[in-house]
């Protein structure tokens, strides 16, 4: 009787459960979209709004810059694999409000009546692949040169 107990939830329990995942939600370090199945926006985070610098009253221009941007198709085919149950990622250069092109790692992740897309800032990142490329080109330029003698 105990573990039925334990497995039937009670209005309590809901209440905790939703509250605890509000502050998942609202204190997550990440940056974090939830979407409905069509793909309009149902909430943000104040992380995404840092991030981009939307607020939830501007998800109309967010969803119009995640849906119609140049990389549409890319953003279409990971959207629809999350509506049918699978987690998915893919990176994404996104316009934020002051019209700066950001890169960004997006991660669907798929629940019962939501999706999830949890962001992260690329841009230290593609720094640094910038510099290994860089020096990368730079190393076999100079192996040339010292090859040019021999």
């Amino acid at each position: 009787m105990g573990l039925l107990n334990l497995l039937s939830p009670n209005q309590k329990d809901k209440k905790k459960k939703t509250s605890d995942f509000f502050s998942l939600f609202t204190d997550n370090p990440e940056a974090i979209i939830i979407l409905d199945f069509e793909g309009e926006i149902v909430s943000i985070n104040k992380n995404l709004s840092s991030l981009l610098g939307y607020r939830m009253k501007e998800k109309d221009q967010l969803e119009t810059y995640l849906f119609q941007s140049r990389e549409h198709d890319k953003v279409r085919y990971h959207f629809h694999k999350a509506t049918q149950g699978f987690s998915t990622s893919f990176e994404m250069s996104i316009q934020q409000k002051n019209g700066h092109a950001l890169p960004i790692k997006i991660e669907l992740v798929p629940s019962e009546t939501f999706i999830f897309a949890v962001c992260k800032d690329m841009t230290a990142v593609k720094s640094y692949e910038n510099k290994i490329t860089r020096i990368s080109h730079q190393l076999e330029d100079s192996q040339m040169i010292t090859n040019i003698g021999n």
